[in-house]
């Protein structure tokens, strides 16, 4: 089982598209997770699932997915 619906993707602070943000797309999932580990919906340790599953939650490629897990 993962915890990938901890990372909610359709919060107030959706992640922006394209280049009107600060940071690039990958660099704001890992924002997301870092988020969701200080607010405790995430805990050390919790599988946030595959590559594949992350791009699909934020509507990212797999290799902006697979980055963001690298980080």
């Amino acid at each position: 089982m993962t915890n990938i619906d901890a990372l909610d993707p359709d919060t107030d602070e959706d992640l922006p598209v394209g280049g009107n943000s600060s940071g690039t797309l990958s660099e704001q999932i890992v924002a997301r997770v870092r988020d969701a580990l200080f607010a405790g919906r995430l805990k050390p340790g919790d599988v946030l699932g595959t590559g594949k599953d992350l791009a699909a939650r934020f509507d990212a490629s797999y290799e902006e997915a697979t980055v963001s897990a690298a980080e």
